[in-house]
């Protein structure tokens, strides 16, 4: 059975494919220079989380937890990425410490929910438009069916 640090690598390790994918679609100068910085903090953090021992495996438990642990830790740690003197470490656990997580991140629970609903292989941001599409599609039609009721909104 496979430990909580090895489900995690291999999490991060997927969501580095599908960060990378998504940023090589982009293929726009303008645009790719304004996430220079969110590029940079997700390509460290991806290699600082390859080094031994960076996280304890209950702490990566919690990091299962979400879908996208990866972009967490680049977040944390974009506003550290020109400061030489930094350690990753009390990023890690400024990460670990919020408890506001589930309302600015996509669980892991919620995103098999969503590649469950669309197919398996689609990425977790893919999902999440057909998903918002479906509901900007739904909430039209109760608004119209409102209107015909004459209640409207």
């Amino acid at each position: 059975m496979k430990t909580n640090t090895v489900l995690l690598r291999e999490r991060i390790e997927q969501n580095y494919m599908e960060y990378k994918d998504s940023i090589l679609e982009i293929l726009d100068g303008n645009l790719l220079f304004s996430l220079a910085g969110e590029i940079a903090a997700v390509e460290d953090v991806y290699q600082l989380t390859k080094l031994p021992g960076w996280i304890e495996d209950s702490e990566a438990a919690y990091l299962l937890e979400f879908a996208e642990p990866l972009k967490m830790l680049a977040d944390a740690w974009e506003s550290y990425l020109f400061d030489n003197s930094s350690d990753f470490r009390p990023t890690v656990e400024d990460v670990l410490d919020k408890d506001d997580n589930n309302e600015y991140y996509i669980t892991a629970a919620y995103a098999d929910d969503l590649k469950r609903k669309y197919g398996g292989d689609i990425y977790i941001k893919d999902a999440l438009y057909k998903e918002l599409k479906e509901t900007k599609m739904k909430c039209r039609l109760l608004k119209n069916m409102l209107d015909d009721e004459g209640v409207g909104i």
